[in-house]
């Protein structure tokens, strides 16, 4: 396993990883939208034997300072359940700690996120199109998420493609 920032010879094969992860192209537009944009806080790839098999973003959120979206997450259906996602998840927070950040927030499955530490109670009392039950937040730094409340709002290229990830 080795988990490193993708260069630009590595795009093509993190768009393989993403289309074949989520069986369509909503997350490959996503992720490059956030590097077009300069919306892209981080972005790490797990690569085995010289490939990439996984990739996980993190874009800034307006509404709050020094706070960040993780998504997408994506793992090559051939790799997954083998710990790539978790080892992408582990690095990502890991960095965002060392840069600073105050918390993560993420939409996915609570049963996958609440083992890093994830949970719905600390993303509540903000305003988000994506608040619900599988909306999550993660303090990285302790009482991070205390003072966070009103609007949260990802990176434009959310919403421009909001139908289709």
């Amino acid at each position: 396993m080795t988990i490193s920032a993708p260069t630009l010879q590595d795009f093509e094969a993190v768009n393989d990883v993403l289309a074949s992860a989520f069986g369509n192209t909503g997350e490959v537009e996503l992720v490059q939208g956030l590097r077009t944009d300069d919306a892209m806080a981080a972005e790490f790839i797990d690569c085995r034997n010289g490939v990439p098999v996984g990739h996980i973003a993190f874009s800034p959120l307006s509404g709050g300072v020094d706070l960040f979206a993780l998504a997408p997450l994506a793992v090559r259906p051939d790799w997954q359940r083998q710990g790539v996602g978790t080892g992408l998840v582990h690095h990502g927070l890991d960095h965002g700690r060392r840069a600073g950040w105050k918390g993560i927030y993420v939409l996915g499955n609570p049963a996958y996120y609440r083992r890093f530490g994830f949970s719905q109670a600390k993303a509540k009392g903000v305003d988000s199109p994506y608040a619900g039950d599988h909306f999550m937040a993660m303090e990285l730094v302790e009482n991070g998420l205390d003072d966070v409340t009103g609007p949260l709002r990802h990176a434009a290229i959310f919403q421009q493609l909001e139908g289709d990830v």
